[in-house]
């Protein structure tokens, strides 16, 4: 059990800094970050497109009958206009961003509601960092701003907030695994 939650910290702490250099980046440059990130998105979908279409016609189908053939197919030209008019898939990133916000700030919320069940002592700040990701996510849907390069800076703002406080909450929920595990082996040996 024990080396199930050191790995799922590691995972946790590796996607909370993957999002706050994600963040950094779209401070720093807003515009080339997200074009970039575009493009990348453009060709993840077009070789995964490729290679489904190629395993196809090797005959390995397996799942991918005729109609998972079309689904290649389609992945292929949307990674291809996606790669030829990044600028177009910008504006549906900052959504889909807010929605990674969402579901993170959601998540916090529910592990903050579940760590006051178990009485840590950092529910509290867990659920305020999780409130304000949800806010973030809903400030960045809402979309009052009118320059694009504006918003990929606030959504790469809110992505650094989202990887520092991922990274508090990770700290102290190990923290608190830590205290507990402690715990238990003391009153085991008592």
């Amino acid at each position: 059990m024990m080396s199930y939650l050191k790995e799922l910290k590691w995972n946790m702490v590796i996607m909370a800094l993957l999002t706050a250099v994600l963040g950094i980046a779209l401070i720093v440059n807003p515009n080339a970050a997200a074009l970039t990130i575009c493009r990348l998105l453009g060709w993840v979908i077009l070789l995964s497109g490729a290679v489904s279409v190629l395993f196809y016609l090797r005959g390995s189908r397996g799942v991918l009958e005729t109609s998972g053939l079309v689904l290649a197919v389609v992945g292929i030209v949307l990674g291809i206009f996606i790669i030829r008019t990044p600028q177009a898939v910008v504006r549906f990133l900052g959504y889909l961003m807010a929605g990674v916000l969402l579901i993170h700030g959601i998540n916090d919320v529910r592990e903050a509601y579940a760590g006051k069940a178990y009485q840590a002592d950092s529910w509290m700040l867990a659920l305020i960092l999780g409130v304000v990701n949800i806010l973030f996510g809903i400030l960045i849907v809402w979309n009052p701003f009118s320059s694009a390069t504006f918003l990929m800076t606030i959504i790469g703002i809110a992505l650094l907030y989202d990887g520092v406080s991922d990274l508090v909450i990770v700290l102290r929920v190990s923290r608190f695994v830590k205290k507990v595990n402690r715990d238990l082996n003391e009153d085991i040996i008592d």
